[in-house]
């Protein structure tokens, strides 16, 4: 039986929580969903559903955190109820299309079946999750650092820049790579070549993406001080400095599943060690040297350019891995 002294103790700590962090639950649990059945959606090549999913929530968390954002009560909190209304239109629409379009088989799976998978790819939970928390680390302590480094003024310019530059980026990378990641799984099984279709695709990324790129490094700066105001002209030179480096991720991302499907998440999370590394050291090396901020944001985009494209070389040495190895196998 709980004492009184330890349900109120309880009971304090709960509201000196603060009012959002009832929602993590939730926010947790619709991505997961939303998650699987993307998931399931790639596997049987619905990538339009997909997209317009990401489409639709990216939608509805804007209009929803805008017409909250009127709303002097809500506060933060409309950003909040922003997302996870996004979420939740993005969980209805795949889990309609998925009831319309696709075929869940439930009947044969057994207990030992998911035991002896679970423990086939223990690597998925373990590695990958591991990778994940560093991803989020870094989009977490880079602005962080930048806020505390050079001030909040800096800090808006760089959040502004990149996410004006690194949403669309994100969209176009995140929908690439589920086609990659279904079609690239397909040949892997059937011991057909990847190394063709990965120099194929990132040919024809290399003609939409790179022009793009070229023009925003030329006009950034004009561009945000025409359409955001003269204040906001020093993100368009951010965003001119950030440009090559979210180039060169385009290609990356789009074809990061790889390590996944070959078994080498060990491998890729040793060079995820030494990209976060090499991010904290130019920002290391700013904040010793007292370097402004434009210059420490061109050595973070250099250094990472540099290891992006080493990276997206390894990448392709894989694929070149697997396709011999697989050659060698059918003889």
């Amino acid at each position: 039986i709980l004492s009184t002294d330890f349900v109120c103790q309880q009971l304090q700590i709960w509201h000196a929580l603060p009012v959002w962090t009832v929602f993590i639950p939730l926010t947790i649990l619709l991505a997961g969903i939303s998650q699987a059945l993307s998931c399931w959606l790639s596997r049987n090549k619905q990538f339009a559903a997909i997209s317009q999913g990401r489409i639709a929530q990216a939608i509805a968390t804007a209009i929803v955190s805008i017409l909250l954002g009127y709303v002097h009560s809500a506060g933060g909190l409309g950003l909040i109820y922003g997302t996870i209304f996004g979420q939740f239109i993005a969980f209805l629409l795949f889990a309609w299309i998925v009831k319309r379009k696709c075929t869940l088989v439930i009947k044969g799976i057994s207990l030992s079946d998911i035991r002896l998978n679970a423990l086939r790819y223990r690597d998925f939970p373990i590695i990958n999750s591991m990778h994940v928390a560093l991803d989020t680390i870094q989009s977490s302590v880079v602005p962080i650092a930048i806020g505390r480094i050079y001030g909040r003024v800096s800090l808006g310019y760089y959040a502004f820049a990149f996410r004006i530059i690194g949403m669309p980026v994100s969209l176009i990378s995140s929908a690439a790579a589920q086609i990659f990641f279904q079609r690239a799984s397909e040949k892997y099984s059937n011991k057909e070549k990847l190394r063709p279709s990965i120099s194929s695709l990132l040919t024809y990324l290399a003609v939409i993406v790179i022009p793009i790129f070229l023009t925003l490094m030329v006009v950034a700066p004009l561009l945000f001080d025409f359409l955001f105001g003269n204040k906001w002209a020093t993100a368009g030179k951010v965003a001119r400095i950030l440009c090559p480096w979210l180039c060169i991720n385009v290609f990356v991302s789009t074809i990061s599943q790889l390590p996944v499907i070959l078994g080498k998440q060990k491998q890729a999370l040793s060079l995820a060690i030494i990209e976060k590394c090499l991010l904290l050291g130019s920002l290391a090396i700013g904040w010793v040297y007292e370097l402004d901020m434009l210059t420490t944001v061109m050595a973070i985009s250099i250094l990472m350019s540099i290891y992006l494209l080493y990276y997206l070389r390894w990448l392709r040495r894989l694929a070149t891995v697997a396709d011999t190895t697989s050659a060698i196998s059918m003889v």
